[in-house]
């Protein structure tokens, strides 16, 4: 049997994950600040750094975000696609390790709008870190829009499962350069739930494409989940 046991301070709450009463996690929430981490936003580019290969982005969470050409999309032409540009350096090119060689001046400029996610919360003055190559996660599932990779979580160990996930997820109709992650989860859920699950994120994702079109400078396309439905949808 599994529980969430949960103790709420005035300054942090915290998470205890059970499993037939032996804990399993602990996540500990600190409440001095909004999280942000997994959230999604058409952020606004204000510096570039050719030294450093890296760049600030406006995402009106106060600091701005900062961005390393490695956590560019290595898509180039989903990239150029979703931002109407073309580039110079093909960060398609899987066969070389040299991406951090390329030249950041060629895929972004001042004032670009730009479609990304925060991966590290902003530490005092530093600013949130960011990436561009996107996921959205769902109870079974994990929808990676500019990456066309699809696996199953290490975490099912049964290989006739593993087998019949990564057909079922090689199986299905998707657009062109995106991917599919079998999360745990997806072990206990019938092809059905998946499919509904996989629909449902890619209507989010046209949702975030959308509002990303008609928005109007720095903006939030697309919030992560609290750390309450986090521990509830880990828990279940």
């Amino acid at each position: 049997m599994k529980e969430i046991l949960i103790n709420v301070e005035s300054k942090e709450i915290r998470y205890a994950f059970m499993h037939f009463n032996i804990l399993h996690d602990l996540i500990i929430e600190r409440k001095k600040s909004r999280q942000i981490t997994g959230n999604i936003y058409r952020g606004q580019v204000r510096n570039i750094l050719h030294n450093i290969q890296s760049a600030f982005i406006d995402i009106a969470e106060g600091e701005n975000g900062f961005i390393h050409i490695n956590d560019i999309v290595e898509n180039r032409k989903k990239f150029e696609a979703m931002f109407d540009m073309d580039f110079d350096v093909d960060l398609a090119d899987k066969k070389s390790s040299n991406r951090s060689k390329g030249d950041i001046t060629k895929l972004l400029k001042i004032d670009q709008p730009v479609l990304v996610q925060v991966v590290k919360e902003s530490i005092g003055t530093k600013g949130a870190r960011l990436t561009s190559n996107l996921s959205i996660p769902g109870r079974y599932l994990v929808l990676l829009p500019n990456t066309p990779h699809r696996g199953v979580s290490r975490k099912i160990e049964n290989s006739s499962m593993r087998d019949k996930l990564k057909k079922l997820i090689r199986a299905f109709e998707m657009p062109k350069d995106m991917g599919l992650i079998c999360r745990t989860a997806s072990a206990n859920a019938t092809t059905e739930m998946l499919i509904d699950e996989a629909t449902q994120l890619l209507r989010i994702w046209e949702d975030v494409v959308s509002k990303f079109h008609t928005a109007k400078g720095p903006k939030l396309l697309y919030e992560e989940w609290t750390m309450l439905k986090k521990a509830i949808i880990t828990c279940i």
